[in-house]
């Protein structure tokens, strides 16, 4: 008899969970590798991007600084108050909401902050792509139904195509042993029955998924894509949901051989205060962001009613 698998909401997800649905992790070097199969031709930073990099160019450690006026002025990093208000760097909404999530260490609302800014600088609110915060998703284990709350979800209005989620921590849990890992897992899954459904696919007599009424292959709708933020440091994942997984959670038992989840570059993650990091990280979102529009163009749209509790 297989091992029963508990009915868990995404928060309440460990890594008990991960381990019996065994999902692996591999890290992969490149964006082509990363981004392999959703059809990028081109792998560079968009237009958007360069303006941003532009714009944040000598943005390092010493921002926070530059915010406070001080007696001792450390290597003429403090200024006064009108050099501070005429700055257009410092004026900029990112360097503000960074500043912000760092004063604030322990309110982790400055951080979703941070990310809602740059997504939106990024493109991430153009066309019929929103930037949603704290959306509910069902997470169905057969006739159990949970929920699973990313901090912010990017969507397609149309469609309602959940594409790109991004779990994030304050300032302060850098510090901590802590990971949001398993959580993601569990939101990647929601969005992949979610997604399914709204492409049509449904289960046959025999069980086995098969696509009622779109084009949009069932591998490219359970390639579900995750940022995790802790602070200023970003983790770029991508999995895709398997049979597998869905099987295990529509029987409520645990899977039978292994799911990859992909992390970019390594465990360590990219910081937005290092230059270079800072391009690496403006260069995902950017190919990010094409993926989300193309996802959300291919969903085909639905009839769905307005009103609560329809995540």
């Amino acid at each position: 008899m297989p091992e029963k698998l508990t009915a868990l909401s995404g928060n309440e997800w460990t890594h008990v969970q991960i381990e019996q649905l065994k999902v692996v992790f591999q890290d992969v070097p490149d964006v082509s590798t990363f981004f392999d199969g959703v059809g990028l031709k081109t792998f560079q930073t968009s237009v958007r991007g360069i303006e941003l990099l532009s714009v944040l160019n000598k943005v390092d450690e010493a921002l926070f600084r530059k915010y406070t006026q001080s007696q001792e002025d450390v290597e003429g990093m403090s200024l006064n108050e009108t050099d501070i208000r005429a700055n257009k760097m410092l004026q900029h909404p990112i360097c503000k909401a960074l500043f912000a999530a760092k004063t604030f260490i322990s309110t982790e609302s400055f951080v979703d902050d941070f990310v809602k800014h740059l997504l939106h600088e990024m493109g991430f609110n153009a066309g019929m792509l929103y930037v949603a915060p704290q959306m509910r998703i069902k997470l169905s284990f057969g006739s159990v139904e949970k929920v699973a709350t990313a901090d912010v979800t990017v969507i397609d209005m149309l469609t309602s195509a959940r594409i790109v989620l991004v779990e994030d921590r304050y300032w302060d849990e850098t510090k901590k042993d802590t990971d949001s890992t398993p959580q993601q897992v569990a939101e990647a899954i929601a969005v992949a029955q979610r997604n399914g459904s709204l492409a049509g696919f449904k289960r046959d007599a025999s069980g086995s998924l098969k696509n009622t009424s779109s084009s949009i292959s069932q591998s490219n709708l359970n390639a579900v894509y995750g940022i995790r933020v802790r602070g200023s440091m970003f983790h770029f994942y991508v999995i895709n949901v398997s049979t597998e997984i869905l099987d295990a959670l529509e029987n409520q038992t645990c899977a039978t051989s292994n799911t990859t989840m992909y992390r970019y570059k390594s465990e360590m993650g990219l910081d937005f205060m290092l230059k270079e990091d800072r391009n690496e990280i403006i260069l995902m979102l950017s190919l990010l962001q094409e993926v989300a529009l193309s996802t959300g163009e291919l969903t085909p749209r639905r009839s769905l009613r307005v009103g609560p509790g329809h995540g």
